[in-house]
């Protein structure tokens, strides 16, 4: 079997060009950007380029031994950016045909009339699974960084690389300055892409008018025998002993574009990973490396799931205290990709993260500097999320009231305002990176964007009360990927969901009074929406975890807890922050234990 070889590359780049490109005063008929991409087989590859006027002719002279014996026409296409000046550009594609698997061809492109391109060359892929794939992988290369394409043109000039794998986020961003951002990358990267396959996928840098830079610029093969458009959102190629299977992340991100490209892409992976796993074709490519620009992590917990009844204390559990390896009075918290727990430490007026593994000590990642009001303090923090996109750390500040942004960058040592004058408890963040809160004073939720201060409403506003359009203190938020809003309505002991743009809610858990039957709640804190549209809650002054299957709403489970108020491995004392992470463990932040809990998932089901 052959042995795959990648070469991980995440560094950022310098524009190095292997000619000039004069940004201010182009030659509009000369071809520029100029790259490769691999065809559906081993006998195709595709060049794409662009001219700056309107070029009708799309022609590639190629050949062996520096003989352009063969030539090859294609297609021309016309861009056009959607900022203000509404820039246009002419994208043009040619398909080489019948080349001879692993042999070097020179080629050069353009047209009679207006000029060719400088002599580039290429080697064809080889036809069978019996070598080593030489590849550089990397994302958010950036159009002008230090040091990556300085490396990559040398590793490219002595062959080292068959190709390239650009897992998003070409150009911070390909259409600032009215596209021309995007024009300085494509040129930057054409002393490498015009000698090695530049295979791509898009990342949320590319989401710009629906994401029409990317589509628009690069060719990736499509099972229907097209390049570029739709296709470059998703497609697999073989090459040797690897299936490449590219997908994008952003689909599930940037809803505002639609839905139906989610399941047109769920139906056609599907399908791929089917046909690629047949024993024959696995045979020749045992390995499958797939592609997306963000970790996916949906959390489908089976229906039926069970967890461990015993809990690990993995935060907290020496009493209550400031040290680092004690909690006073937690409330809510975030899991992170690797597990990392993060808590707002109410009485401690910090907030505090917890490595797994490391149930010693945490560390303190904002506020701990007594209660205050200032820009390095906090006062009573409720909860806590993590915007991925800013690496940086949202907080409720509930005697502040406020919510305040932390970076979590090493040297940090003060945070800035988002929303001020807010009595809030609960935040959620959407894909959209909207921030719901929750007003605990005046019973309502708001969504905001960043940077606003008087949001939308989206839930309650009409006073305190148990009416469908009503809530009673508001606690914790859950937003699905739909912008349904969940809420902890505390005093009405019931869960409430708001669907987006409706008027009142619909009672999903509880709110048939204050009780612990298995119809009941009793001060609903923490919650969690699965994938499934299950629902699970913490039961605060029950001591318990419910969970409510979606559209039954008249009795719930209890899945942990309920063993009565206490402090053993089985039992809670007012749980009130609640999360799971991405293998399905659940975890438990304590108030009345000042602790936090993991209850493993049983893997047997």
């Amino acid at each position: 079997m052959a042995l795959l070889s990648g070469v991980l590359l995440v560094t950022f780049c310098n524009i190095v060009l292997s000619r000039t490109i004069l940004f201010d005063d182009p030659i509009y008929g000369q071809p520029e950007q100029i790259h490769l991409s691999y065809g559906l087989d081993p006998t195709l590859m595709v060049v794409t380029w662009v001219t700056l006027n309107e070029i009708n002719d799309s022609v590639v002279e190629y050949g062996q031994l520096d003989m352009f014996d063969k030539r090859a026409t294609g297609n021309v296409s016309i861009f056009q950016d959607g900022g203000t000046e509404q820039r246009r550009e002419y994208i043009h594609r040619v398909v080489l045909y019948d080349l001879i698997p692993g042999q070097k061809y020179f080629y050069h492109c353009g047209s009679d009339d207006y000029g060719w391109s400088p002599l580039f060359w290429f080697t064809a892929m080889r036809n069978d699974s019996n070598f080593t794939v030489r590849m550089a992988i990397y994302g958010d290369m950036g159009k002008d960084n230090a040091q990556s394409m300085a490396r990559l043109q040398e590793e490219t000039e002595l062959g080292h690389f068959d190709l390239i794998l650009h897992v998003g986020d070409m150009a911070y961003d390909m259409n600032d300055d009215n596209a021309r951002f995007g024009d300085q990358y494509m040129n930057s990267i054409e002393s490498i892409a015009a000698y090695i396959p530049y295979m791509t996928c898009p990342g949320n840098h590319e989401n710009a008018y629906n994401f029409s830079q990317y589509v628009a610029k690069f060719s990736m093969p499509s099972s229907f025998n097209t390049y570029g458009g739709d296709s470059n959102h998703f497609y697999s190629f073989n090459v040797g002993p690897v299936h490449v299977v590219s997908f994008s992340t952003e689909f599930y991100y940037y809803l505002q574009y639609g839905f139906e490209q989610i399941v047109n892409q769920y139906k056609w992976l599907e399908e791929d990973l089917k046909n690629a796993n047949k024993p024959e074709n696995r045979a020749k490519q045992p390995w499958i490396i797939t592609m997306g620009h963000r970790p996916m992590y949906c959390i489908n917990i089976p229906a039926n799931a069970k967890w461990s009844q015993n809990g690990v204390t993995i935060a907290g559990g020496n009493g209550s205290g400031n040290a680092t390896n004690q909690l006073n009075s937690p409330c809510g918290l975030f899991v992170d990709d690797d597990q990392t727990v993060t808590i707002a430490d109410w009485w401690n007026n910090r907030i505090i993260q917890w490595k797994n593994g490391d149930t010693t000590n945490g560390q303190v990642v904002a506020g701990g500097n007594g209660e205050g009001n200032g820009l390095n303090q906090l006062n009573g923090p409720t909860d806590v999320l993590i915007d991925k996109e800013t690496d940086s750390l949202i907080i409720c500040d509930y005697e502040n009231q406020r919510v305040v942004r932390w970076s979590r960058r090493s040297g940090t040592t003060q945070g800035e305002i988002l929303i001020d004058n807010i009595h809030c408890w609960g935040l959620a963040m959407d894909k959209q990176r909207y921030i719901y809160v929750s007003h605990y004073g005046i019973n309502e939720v708001r969504r905001y964007q960043l940077g606003e201060q008087i949001g939308t409403l989206v839930a309650g506003g009409n006073g305190a009360g148990d009416g469908l359009n009503q809530l009673n203190v508001p606690t914790y938020l859950f937003v699905d990927r739909q912008q349904n809003v969940y809420v902890s309505d505390k005093w009405n002991h019931r869960v409430i969901k708001w669907e987006k743009g409706a008027k009142e809610g619909i009672v999903v858990a509880g709110g048939q009074g204050q009780g612990n039957a298995l119809t009941q709640l009793y001060h609903p804190t923490g919650l969690f929406v699965d994938t499934l549209g299950t629902l699970y809650v913490a039961d605060s002054r029950n001591h318990r975890i419910m969970r409510w299957t979606q559209g039954d709403n008249k009795q719930g489970t209890v899945v942990v807890g309920g063993n009565g108020q206490g402090a053993g491995a089985n039992q809670f004392n007012y749980p009130t922050g609640l999360s799971f992470d991405r293998h399905g463990n659940l975890y438990v932040a304590e108030y009345g234990n000042n602790r936090v809990q993991r209850f493993s998932i049983e893997k047997d089901l």
